[in-house]
């Protein structure tokens, strides 16, 4: 591990994964601390995992089932982490290396790199890392790659979305990214990462609870950001000014008739004068435009409007 005060303002969260060793103890403990760091932290920026290397053949005598169940679980962890994770890869990337890249949300290589499913005592290794290649590019995309091994090159993978950068300049691209994605982080985030991991196998009415909740809080949210005087993403403020909306009403005809925008002192959308009421009218046309009355509430002689 080392720091990237440049690239994400933030120390010691940064990792280097090295495909060319089989996992170990100590290589879970890595990127365990630099997950522990990164819930921790709660704020805005990146984590970047630099991979490379890929293992031998002889790879998986020096593996047991615990530590590989360590690994998979700290990938998981890694998955889920409330800060953007940013891979990136140079040369081949295959085992511990090749596993990490395709758990994090943004993908940057070196020209030819390949990603690698190793081969051990004659077969692919059968990690989690043949999950992820299949649910992110699909069966037959991939079918080669996981059953044969066949290296899965920079350009190719790039048309698989496996990647999403090809650059010389990996530091370079990599300050974008933070400056781009490296606002987005929190709880916020992991929640839509983890709806957008369900959506490949949930079903509609399954997924909705989920989606509806997400929807709830996401308003929740705002509503307190607003009561708060907090600027919220979308919203617009002129002044002290709030702007509010037009009444509305249905007359005995059915036409539609619109009051004016009343205009409060509050903020973000709020108005504390009266509400404003539009009258009847019935004109013509299947829209038309009634009068407005300001002062105390109003109402019309079939429809009382509905103001802000």
């Amino acid at each position: 591990m080392s720091a990237n005060d440049d690239q994400a303002g933030i120390g010691d969260l940064e990792v280097r994964v090295d495909g060319a060793r089989p996992v170990s103890a100590d290589m879970v403990k890595a990127l365990e601390a630099v997950c522990a760091k990164a819930e921790d932290h709660g704020g805005p920026g990146i984590v970047p995992v630099h991979v490379s290397g890929t293992p031998d053949g002889a790879w998986t005598r020096e593996l047991s089932l615990p530590v590989v169940t360590k690994w998979e679980r700290v990938l998981r962890r890694l998955e889920r982490l409330p800060m953007t994770t940013v891979a990136v890869a140079s040369g081949d990337c295959g085992g511990p290396a090749l596993d990490a890249l395709l758990a994090t949300d943004v993908r940057i290589a070196r020209p030819g790199t390949r990603l690698v499913v190793p081969v051990g005592e004659g077969d692919t290794w059968p990690g989690m890392a043949l999950f992820r290649l299949v649910n992110q590019a699909g069966a037959a995309r991939v079918r080669q790659a996981v059953l044969f091994g066949v290296p899965i090159g920079a350009e190719e993978a790039l048309e698989l979305r496996l990647l999403d950068e090809l650059t010389d300049d990996p530091a370079s691209a990599l300050a974008a990214v933070a400056e781009r994605f490296g606002a987005f982080s929190g709880k916020e985030l992991a929640i839509r990462r983890q709806l957008m991991f369900d959506a490949t196998t949930t079903a509609f009415e399954d997924a909705l609870g989920a989606h509806l909740a997400a929807s709830d809080r996401a308003l929740r949210g705002a509503a307190a950001a607003i009561a708060a005087g907090t600027p919220v993403p979308g919203t617009i403020e002129i002044g002290t000014a709030g702007i509010g909306t037009a009444g509305i009403g249905v007359g005995t005809s059915g036409a539609v008739e619109t009051g004016t925008v009343a205009a409060g002192t509050a903020g973000a959308g709020a108005v504390t004068g009266p509400a404003t009421t539009s009258a009847s009218t019935t004109g013509a046309g299947p829209f038309t435009t009634g009068t407005t009355t300001t002062g105390a509430p109003t109402t019309g002689p079939d429809v009382t409007g509905m103001g802000a």
